[in-house]
């Protein structure tokens, strides 16, 4: 038995309906999260992510240099109020970068419950987070996945006017719609498939179990 957090991921910009909902333990961290994400998007996790908290002005990263290159940034406005014998001020509304997998996600989901996911810093796929602890503990694998439908959105298209474009193209027949098939076999994305996610999230949680 766990203690788990009811996690409902939502892609609004699409033209049809897609979502996710999982069930995750709660002693993980942001990093276990953005991973658990982007598999359940169906995202083969090649692209980089953000988690965004907008209310606290928080980017949740992976990227070791987004986050060397902010450690700089402060160390440089350190120095230069040190020469000028005065004191470091902060930047009234600056956003402030933490490393994922420094961050714990609980109480964080508990303070924060409402997030988004970015996938992709070229098209800037967002997905809206919405988390609620369960009242009782869940038996069974955890990270899994409720429910869902829909395929995420293609990576690499231009965003969601290229998105569209695709889909477009992969009504029709033809050399075109063809080229397009071939192209996304390649991509960052499998089509929505449950017992494919559930699959990549029993892996996760056996990883977990082997810590």
């Amino acid at each position: 038995m766990q203690e788990a957090i009811k996690l409902l991921m939502t892609f609004d910009a699409g033209e049809s309906p897609t979502w996710r909902e999982l069930l995750i333990p709660r002693h993980a961290t942001a990093a276990d999260l953005g991973r658990w994400l982007a598999i359940a998007a169906g995202y083969k996790g090649t692209e980089s992510w953000e988690i965004l908290c907008r209310e606290f002005k928080m980017r949740i990263t992976e990227d070791r240099a987004l986050l060397n290159e902010a450690k700089a940034l402060k160390a440089e406005r350190a120095a230069e109020a040190e020469a000028k014998g005065e004191e470091v001020e902060e930047t009234p509304g600056e956003t402030v970068i933490v490393y994922a997998g420094d961050l714990p996600l609980w109480p964080f989901l508990k303070d924060h419950p409402n997030l988004t996911f970015l996938y992709d810093m070229t098209d800037e796929w967002r997905w809206r987070l919405s988390a609620e602890p369960m009242d009782e503990a869940v038996d069974g694998d955890l990270p899994r996945l409720v429910q869902g439908i829909g395929t995420a959105p293609f990576v690499g298209v231009g965003g969601l006017q290229g998105y569209y474009d695709v889909l477009a193209h992969l009504t029709e027949n033809g050399p075109q719609a063809d080229e397009i098939r071939d192209w996304l076999e390649g991509q960052d994305l499998y089509f929505f498939d449950a017992d494919r996610v559930q699959a990549a999230l029993k892996v996760c949680a056996a990883e977990r179990k082997n810590r």
